[in-house]
């Protein structure tokens, strides 16, 4: 039996390279390092000048550039001064070697040669998940979702989703003194209907492909596979893991979206109040929670467990 321990005390990954006396360690950062997140829509960048001070952030559209050497290209034009010599990128698709070839853009790169162009000293490329995956020690408690109900082991295993242009699935389990990341490509398991209908929209969705996954439905291009089933995309209680209304604002601008779960158990009067805001401006439907957890849940112990704060009434999409 291990002993307890602080989850920062575990800090590589088994899934990744060995990076101790590299340019990444912290105790060997003398120099500015070139940190970037590439999806399949957008490209983020920045440097860390020093451990844990981050400057230069921008952000590129994918589809103005041919390939990934090209937007790297035009992020170290725009620093002023040297360039970094040591780069790490987190990019969504998975990395089994040298070659890469991406799996929801037309890009493909040796890692190897993008290295000697850009005349990096060191050019570290890892799936994304597999890098946000290694950052979860760094959560607080009340930043993570317990699953299940009992006591949350404090030294149990950490899973993380995300959905974006595909679907993000990683985690942590603890592997002896330290965390073990899991490299997946979760988002591409079958989707697994709960209900009839849900049944409906994956028999749609068979009309047009050979593989219905996880993410034709959960990330982005699923609202208009929703839409084309006959459905309505609902956002799902956008306060439970975001606190700062601007981010919930930015959210649900961007998603297209149909309604809005505006009466939610955790939601607040000002949060409801927001939320009911939004749906009027945007034309969404404000919908409310129908979860439901056990009797002895402490949040979802009964069906409709919201609260209206005497704001207004939950609503039911129209079919589009």
């Amino acid at each position: 039996m291990r002993a307890p321990r602080p989850d920062n005390e575990r800090m590589n990954a088994e899934s990744t390279p060995d990076v101790k006396d590299s340019p990444w360690s912290p105790a060997s950062a003398t120099e500015p390092r070139l940190l970037a997140d590439i999806g399949a829509t957008y490209a983020r960048f920045c440097v860390e000048d020093s451990p844990g001070h981050f400057n230069h952030v921008v952000v590129f559209p994918c589809a103005d550039f041919a390939g990934f050497a090209d937007v790297v290209q035009a992020y170290l034009r725009s620093l002023e001064g040297a360039a970094p010599r040591h780069a790490a990128i987190a990019i969504a698709n998975p990395i089994n070697g040298d070659a890469v070839q991406m799996t929801n853009r037309d890009w493909a790169f040796s890692i190897e040669k993008v290295r000697q162009q850009l005349g990096l000293a060191t050019l570290l490329v890892v799936n994304n998940f597999t890098a946000l995956a290694m950052a979860l020690p760094g959560l607080q408690p009340d930043q993570r979702v317990q699953v299940g109900g009992g006591e949350a082991q404090p030294d149990g295993a950490i899973a993380l989703l995300g959905p974006g242009t595909g679907m993000g699935v990683s985690g942590l389990i603890p592997a002896e003194d330290r965390w073990s990341t899991l490299a997946t490509e979760g988002g591409h398991v079958s989707f697994a209907p709960n209900d009839e209908r849900e049944l409906k929209v994956l028999q749609h969705a068979w009309k047009h492909l050979p593989h219905v996954s996880a993410e034709r439905l959960i990330s982005g291009p699923g609202i208009e596979l929703i839409h084309e089933a006959g459905g309505a995309a609902v956002i799902a209680h956008p306060y439970w893991d975001i606190s700062d209304p601007k981010e919930v604002d930015d959210l649900i601008r961007s998603l297209g979206a149909d309604g809005v779960e505006t009466f939610y158990p955790t939601h607040s009067r000002e949060q409801t109040a927001h939320l009911l805001d939004l749906c009027a401006e945007l034309s969404l439907v404000p919908t409310a929670s129908s979860d439901y957890h056990g009797p002895t849940h402490k949040t979802f112990a009964k069906f409709g467990a919201y609260e209206t704060y005497g704001l207004g009434e939950p609503q039911v999409p129209a079919r589009p």
